[in-house]
């Protein structure tokens, strides 16, 4: 994946909405991620931690 990806969630980050997990996972499918559903879940929480536990 090449160039400069923008996303503009309607709330902040970090307010337990999901947005910055969302992101994540938007990343990943944007950069062809095809692989189950609970590998991409467990990647999220080591990505933002204790952010979301």
């Amino acid at each position: 994946m090449r160039g400069r990806i923008v996303l503009c969630p309607a709330v902040a980050p970090g307010l337990g909405t999901g947005v910055s997990t969302a992101s994540l996972v938007a990343l990943a499918r944007l950069a062809g991620w095809d692989g189950a559903p609970g590998l991409l879940a467990r990647a999220c929480v080591a990505a933002e931690g204790p952010l979301i536990r």
